[in-house]
């Protein structure tokens, strides 16, 4: 998962009378989608991006570092069945996708939020909302330094060559996660303004085309996939894995690979002309461009190497330049990619913090510590920014296998945000409207998603 072009902006709390909703609005967003300066963001909001421009917000928001481990998931469960896994990942974002789509359409206007969308339906679900948002976008922070730091070795192996002792510690993993979130990560998260970083979403679209060549490449053989491994590198690849355990892990891998819930109001405020009709038609063809990749990078990793590929596919290629070029560039992808999820992680916990005290009746004072330019609220931008960067930086220290780290968070965050909480918000949002057939579904559909997490956690932990 990468993000758009977007800006982290500071966590409010509004309590003002909106006239649409006739509910008191708590601004909680922690993301707007803009432009790459601050002097248009007037003019992007007042033309907003059309469907072609809602179609890239989206692309951009979905494909990102998660790509690296979708052929691994494919050698756990089997080609064939992965494909179908996939599919239905596919097809129930989209369903949930629908429902968010509608439910941003019947709020309106450009301040639309989970946090909006929770007010209207359920409000105590606005903390659940906060939290995993905060958890999705934290753990994937940590999987970001955990991936940058792990191939950058093989990248200095590549210049220097192999004949330089492993105990270097310009070949350790520790010297370059130092680097990579001591030198760049952490100090631009603490920063209050990100917009200077919407510059990179061009280099990360650049980034996952050449890293899809370099997986192409090395699967038809104009690389040469074991040069400089063991001649048996390749191993078998089968159809099918009848694995239970198996399937259920790699299940929320493939639905965080289709995530864009998170940040999915933020695209809907900077459409022009907002309908459902056209945020599903730029949801459809997201989806539909996004399954081919994946389709391309799943069998393409795993027919390379078989049951014997890697968590993460640029492990598993030789220390050759175009795979080294891959590698530096998704180190950089992700290194500069890390302030934007870290703010949004701490936003979320700001924004339930704020929430908890002003439901308590301290309005005032909910209202200073998520505004920081109040005193208060400076120092709880500074001291939760600080805090979450260092524990990432452990959790980062540990290497936890990315494959791992992607399940369980694809449990937890994104397959509630995707299933569980669009189907509650939907149920309770159009209740008037009586049994109608997308009502009926929410059903299922958040039932499913909760059994899916359940099942999907044990599968990780049992």
């Amino acid at each position: 998962m990468s993000l758009p072009s977007l800006e982290m902006r500071e966590s409010q709390v509004e309590l003002a009378l909106d006239t649409k909703s006739k509910q008191h609005n708590m601004n909680g967003d922690t993301m707007s989608v803009q432009s790459t300066s601050d002097d248009n963001l007037t003019d992007e909001l007042k033309h907003g991006s059309g469907v072609l421009g809602t179609v890239m917000n989206m692309t951009n928001t979905i494909i990102g570092s998660g790509i690296l481990s979708i052929p691994y998931s494919t050698a756990q469960v089997g080609w064939v069945l992965a494909l179908v896994i996939m599919f239905i990942g596919a097809t129930m974002t989209m369903f949930g996708l629908h429902l968010l789509n509608t439910i941003a359409d019947r709020i309106g206007g450009r301040k639309t939020s989970f946090g909006d969308a929770c007010r209207q339906s359920y409000p105590w679900l606005m903390l659940v909302a906060d939290f995993l948002v905060f958890f999705t976008m934290w753990s994937v922070s940590v999987i970001y330094m955990t991936i940058a730091s792990s191939i950058l070795p093989d990248v200095m192996r590549a210049f220097i060559g192999d004949d330089v002792s492993g105990d270097a510690f310009y070949l350790q993993t520790w010297f370059w996660l130092i680097i990579c979130w001591g030198c760049f990560a952490a100090p631009l998260s603490m920063l209050k303004s990100l917009w200077f970083l919407a510059y990179t979403s061009m280099v990360a679209v650049l980034c996952v085309l050449w890293t899809t060549f370099v997986v192409f490449a090395y699967s038809v053989d104009i690389f040469d996939p074991c040069d400089g491994k063991a001649s048996d590198c390749q191993g078998d690849a089968v159809a099918a894995i009848w694995d239970f355990g198996a399937i259920m892990r790699a299940f929320p891998v493939f639905v965080l690979g289709f995530c864009v819930g998170p940040v999915l109001f933020n695209i809907y405020n900077a459409m022009d002309h907002q309908t459902t009709k056209r945020m599903d038609i730029s949801a459809g063809i997201t989806i539909s461009l996004v399954t081919v990749l994946y389709t391309i990078i799943a069998l393409c990793g795993y027919f390379t190497y078989g049951e014997n590929v890697t968590s993460n596919i640029l492990d598993s290629y030789p220390i050759s330049v175009p795979a080294s070029i891959a590698r530096l560039g998704t180190a950089f992808v992700v290194t500069v990619s890390y302030p934007l999820l870290m703010h949004a992680a701490r936003d979320s916990v700001v924004h339930a913090v704020g929430t908890v005290v002003t439901m308590c009746g301290k309005k005032d004072v909910g209202v200073a510590l998520t505004d920081s330019s109040t005193k208060n609220g400076n120092i709880m931008f500074y001291v939760l920014a600080a805090l979450l960067n260092i524990v990432a930086l452990a959790f980062a220290y540990f290497q936890i296998d990315i494959n791992t780290l992607l399940s369980i968070t694809g449990a937890i965050g994104t397959v509630n945000l995707s299933f569980t909480l669009p189907a509650a918000i939907y149920w309770k949002m159009f209740e008037e409207d009586g049994m109608t057939l997308r009502r009926i579904l929410c059903v299922p559909f958040g039932i499913f998603g909760l059994v899916a997490m359940c099942i999907s956690l044990w599968a990780n932990f049992a």
